[in-house]
């Protein structure tokens, strides 16, 4: 609780009936800048003056910064507001790190596929790499890279650039296998489950 002042008069008109008095000043704040300019700091009220208790109310619970959390209320302190956005945006866990399918349907040659935690992914087909110590004209690989979304079951793949004439296309989609949650390309023959 705290203790406010009461002079005793009637609004601001009271201010020229009780002249330059200590009570008719801090009465006179009182009416002018509301309760909180009478708040008594230390020591008692003066002499022929009455006092007031009014509550004090207190702020919700809180950290204090005016943080929500996903319910609507303040996020208690200490604990982080978890993260709500989909599945994919920022890489998916599952998937991030290598994956490779020897071979697909129509795909005679290896895949590589490699999903950043950064939603990035880079694929690479092997499609006639040039032996060891060979001097080649073309290296035999095709590199592409880009970005990827895990929507439920689906991953969306999405190519940078222009893809070369060289090789098969990357599908525009891929399925998550339920068995081994790895990445599954739909070939001509049937479903290529990737392996790490």
């Amino acid at each position: 609780m705290m203790r406010f002042f009461s002079a005793g008069f009637g609004g601001l008109g009271g201010v020229g009936r009780c002249g330059l008095s200590l009570a008719c000043a801090i009465g006179a704040a009182c009416a002018i800048g509301g309760l909180g300019a009478c708040a008594q700091s230390s020591g008692g009220p003066a002499d022929g003056q009455s006092t007031v208790e009014l509550p004090v109310q207190t702020p919700p619970p809180g950290n204090g910064s005016g943080a929500q959390n996903p319910t609507g209320g303040a996020t208690p302190p200490g604990q982080v507001t978890p993260n709500t956005q989909p599945p994919g945006q920022q890489g998916d866990p599952a998937l991030v790190g290598t994956w490779k399918s020897a071979s697909c349907g129509d795909r005679t040659y290896e895949r590589t596929l490699t999903f950043g935690a950064d939603g990035t992914f880079q694929a690479s087909d092997r499609i006639s790499p040039c032996p060891p110590r060979a001097q080649c004209v073309w290296s035999g690989i095709v590199d592409r890279n880009g970005s990827y979304v895990r929507s439920g079951n689906t991953i969306t793949l999405r190519v940078e650039g222009t893809p070369g004439k060289q090789g098969k296309p990357l599908p525009e989609t891929l399925t998550v296998d339920p068995t081994t949650s790895a990445p599954t390309e739909q070939g001509s023959s049937g479903p290529c489950v990737y392996t790490r």
